[in-house]
């Protein structure tokens, strides 16, 4: 008897074990880029705003990187290529930015950046600059030669707004800026 009520609290065990870990797997599953391996578009507004409410006094920095001429990467080289380079762009980002920050593919070819309690905006551009020319060295084999080239809008909070969707947004007005001005650089929103 005491042999049985020992097997049936290991079983127990072993299935409240094994369920914790397939929940864990599938929330990992639910929160990441299946192609980058950075967390999903909804994950990274849903981190943001947690961060943002949780740091009202914290100064963060808020980054849009976009691929410049995606489009044309797909269409000479295929979807296929387009892939690799989006997943060798996210290994790039994990390498360059700190661990605590929040990564995300937030579109197509648009990638987000929360950089965590940073001192002044001047530390978020040299990061994104420091990107900027990491992109432009970085070979990928498949592009034959050819190098890829982002373009970088930055916003800042609690400066430039205190929840995703206003950081986005300015963020957003710096990246066309960054484009309309040639590409390959970064440019910041000015409130």
């Amino acid at each position: 008897m005491i042999v049985f009520i020992v097997l049936v609290t290991l079983l127990i065990l072993y299935i409240v074990y094994e369920n914790h870990t397939r929940n864990k797997e599938l929330l990992k599953y639910a929160q990441t880029d299946a192609l980058t391996g950075l967390y999903n578009k909804e994950t990274t507004e849903q981190l943001t705003d947690e961060l943002l409410s949780e740091d009202e006094n914290k100064y963060h920095a808020f980054l849009i990187l976009d691929v410049d001429c995606f489009k044309q990467i797909n269409d000479i080289y295929g979807h296929a290529v387009g892939d690799i380079v989006l997943q060798k762009f996210g290994k790039l980002l994990k390498g360059t930015f700190r661990e605590g920050d929040i990564l995300g593919r937030i579109g197509g070819d648009e990638f987000g950046v929360i950089m965590k309690n940073i001192q002044t905006k001047d530390i978020a551009m040299k990061k994104a600059e420091e990107l900027l020319a990491k992109t432009q060295a970085y070979k990928i084999d498949e592009l034959k030669g050819n190098n890829i080239s982002i373009s970088i809008g930055i916003s800042t909070a609690p400066q430039d707004g205190d929840c995703y969707m206003d950081l986005y947004k300015r963020a957003d007005q710096a990246l066309y800026q960054a484009k309309r001005s040639g590409k390959a650089r970064v440019c910041n929103y000015f409130s």
